[in-house]
């Protein structure tokens, strides 16, 4: 699969200009990543806190991918409720630090309004 992306063209091949295979082959195979990074987190470091880590870090690449990762996880039964909810919680606070960050480096004067709620946000997402 990833020999084959670099081979894709990197423009909309439809008239809306909304369909570039380059990208669609490209989070697909972040999302196979996430999938196999997610695995050997639970693998080595047990399911409660490889879930977790796996949502935090994943949260950093690709909130959506997580999300995506706890729907399909959801039906097996192997899987508790709560540490899928943990999951997306800990892939919220991930994307939420990394929008401060994207903000601190390129608008300071949206970054000090902006402080406070999405500190809020973070910090209730993780005591949930």
């Amino acid at each position: 699969f990833i020999g084959i992306l670099p081979l894709l063209p990197n423009h909309p091949i439809d008239p809306w200009g909304l369909a570039n295979p380059k990208k669609m082959a490209f989070f697909v195979a972040v999302l196979m990543a996430f999938q196999f990074f997610a695995y050997l987190l639970e693998k080595t470091l047990g399911h409660r806190w490889g879930s977790a880590l796996s949502g935090f870090f994943g949260g950093w690449v690709s909130s959506t991918a997580v999300f995506l990762h706890c729907a399909r996880s959801s039906h097996s039964h192997h899987r508790s409720q709560e540490a899928l909810v943990a999951t997306c919680l800990l892939a919220i606070t991930a994307m939420s630090l990394q929008f401060l960050i994207i903000l601190a480096m390129f608008s300071g004067r949206l970054f000090y309004p902006m402080l406070l709620p999405v500190s809020v946000f973070s910090a209730a997402s993780v005591l949930l």
